[in-house]
């Protein structure tokens, strides 16, 4: 062999120069794959708290601007004539999603994770999300918003390309970035607690033999108020109530610190197989004042209260120029969110001409309590109940004496499609009065109940049927005694406490809010109307939650 080739061969000197370089570069290789790996996973996290945020801001900006809106100071007149809102609102759900996305990763450093078309609005299904096409789907059923937040080179326009360069593998392994991405859904919606059941700031004080069936929900936050003992207690239990396992029982706390009485371990009810920990605040005390204020002077209402909360009954009685300024007069169909939204402009114009009555019969001077009980009376009488109070919002003083001071619904008629509001009157409802699709509210909180109901008083028409049900709201304490029928609809008091007691088959549909407590008598049922919904039941402000 030709001696240098062989002395080469033979040489090894610095042999473990060229190995040491070998185990360098794999050493390299791999550290930069477990170095990189870790970093690309790391901005996985951030960008899914990105799209995370980023979904949940555009959700809420779009359904509720006059609580969210402020973000992107964009104007709340945003609906077009057919209901949708293209492109204001769907531009104001991506500029929100887009300002969080830029604050949670900086667009010097990241670049723009999120751009407008990564933010998409359309429908939650409980399974899916349904993109919005853009012109089908209304404002009420878009309750969903989808954010993609990118590391990527693979992005829609191409001038938006921000991929995560990697460390050491692009100088030793070839690979020069990662493509990164998270995708989040958001949703809105109304918990179940609001639509059927009882809630309480203080507690739910249950005595004996009451049964609860169905998808409802019994709550006590379990506030120190009112008698609530200290520490205090969600729910109050005696033994002999029963709770179908579809039941839902809840307070912030453990069972055994926020449930007491003889029936808190009570094996024949369910309680315990019922009960979970969750906190949640009654939304109808929550709305209370701006509901009184939407009664009392609608042009001076917020536009989305007047169009997610004054009932249907009223906005058809509204006219303008002398001709009605939305709906058919039809009372038993409702009104769609576009018909509402469309006529929004005029329903607040100063010359829109409201069906308020204040001023009593004569003419010369405030609707007093009792002008409100002769008018009831007459009605009765002469066979003109629907004629007097339909579609009418009544606002009733009790300034003056005694005599005055108490709005009595006295008379055994049906009274429904009417509104009642005062600063200052307590109802007193007597024995077989139905009052269904109405709603009544006061102001009035004093040492006397400032609702009061006789046995056998109905509140709601008696049946499931959709629209029937009626709102009595006040801000003072509510007593309803025996016999009392109540479906589909809603009992709130803003401060105080709530007292019932139902017959057996008269809690249908039921959803009471208490600012202070609920005290629920002996021998009542409560069931879930199937089908009813939030509309029908509840004024509540919208909850939101990740989907996927």
């Amino acid at each position: 062999m030709y001696q240098p080739l062989a002395n080469f061969r033979d040489d090894t000197d610095a042999a473990s120069t060229a190995w040491s370089i070998f185990w360098t570069i794999c050493f390299l290789l791999v550290a930069g794959f477990v170095i990189d790996t870790a970093n690309a996973y790391k901005y996985r996290q951030v960008l899914t708290a990105t799209a995370d945020s980023a979904s949940l801001a555009a959700i809420m900006n779009y359904r509720e601007l006059e609580y969210y809106g402020l973000y992107d100071k964009q104007d709340e007149n945003y609906y077009t004539d057919d209901g949708n809102a293209p492109p204001e609102g769907y531009a104001r759900a991506r500029t929100a999603a887009r300002g969080i996305a830029s604050q949670i990763m900086s667009t010097a450093k990241n670049g723009a994770v999120i751009a407008d078309q990564d933010v998409e609005l359309g429908h939650w299904n409980g399974a899916a999300f349904l993109p919005w096409d853009g012109a089908s789907a209304k404002p009420g059923t878009i309750n969903a918003a989808r954010a993609t937040a990118h590391r990527s080179s693979r992005r829609a326009n191409s001038t938006d390309a921000n991929p995560l360069d990697t460390l050491l593998l692009g100088a030793f392994g070839g690979l020069d970035w990662w493509d990164i991405a998270a995708v989040s859904v958001a949703e809105s919606y109304i918990p179940g607690c609001y639509t059927d059941g009882l809630m309480a700031m203080g507690k739910v004080d249950m005595s004996s033999n009451n049964s609860f069936y169905g998808e409802i929900c019994v709550h006590g936050e379990g506030q120190e108020n009112n008698g609530n003992k200290n520490p205090p207690v969600g729910i109050s239990v005696q033994q002999g109530n029963f709770f179908d396992l579809e039941v839902t029982v809840s307070s912030p706390g453990a069972h055994d610190t926020m449930v007491d009485g003889s029936g808190a371990y009570d094996p024949d009810s369910n309680i315990v197989e019922v009960y979970r920990e969750e906190s949640l605040m009654p939304s109808g005390i929550a709305e209370f004042d701006a509901l009184r204020d939407m009664l009392m002077d609608p042009l001076s209402a917020s536009p989305t209260d007047l169009a997610r909360y004054m009932p249907d009954y009223i906005l058809e009685s509204v006219t303008y120029a002398g001709e009605p300024v939305v709906g058919d007069g039809d009372y038993s169909t409702p009104l769609t969110v576009a018909e509402i939204e469309t006529a929004l402009d005029v329903l607040t114009h100063p010359d829109a001409d409201w069906p308020i009555v204040d001023r009593n019969p004569a003419g010369n001077g405030p609707l007093a309590a009792t002008d409100f009980n002769d008018m009831l009376a007459q009605a009765a009488a002469n066979d003109t109940v629907s004629e007097t109070f339909s579609g009418k919002i009544f606002n009733v003083s009790c300034q003056g004496g005694p005599a005055n001071k108490v709005i009595n619904f006295g008379e055994p008629v049906t009274l429904s499609n009417m509104a009642v509001v005062s600063s200052d009157c307590r109802f007193s409802f007597n024995s077989n009065i139905t009052v269904a699709s109405s709603f009544l509210l006061t102001d009035h909180n004093g040492s006397n109940a400032t609702v009061q109901g006789s046995s056998g008083v109905t509140i709601g028409s008696g049946t499931c049927e959709v629209g029937t049900g009626s709102k009595v709201m006040a801000r003072g304490t509510i007593d309803f005694a025996s016999d009392m029928t109540m479906i589909r609809s809603q009992i709130v008091s803003r401060d105080e406490d709530v007292y019932y007691a139902a017959k057996a088959d008269g809690l249908d549909g039921t959803s009471v809010h208490a600012g202070g407590n609920i005290f629920l008598r002996s021998q009542a049922a409560a069931q879930y109307c199937p089908g009813a919904t939030t509309d029908d039941l509840i004024v509540s402000r919208e909850y939101y939650r990740l989907v996927q």
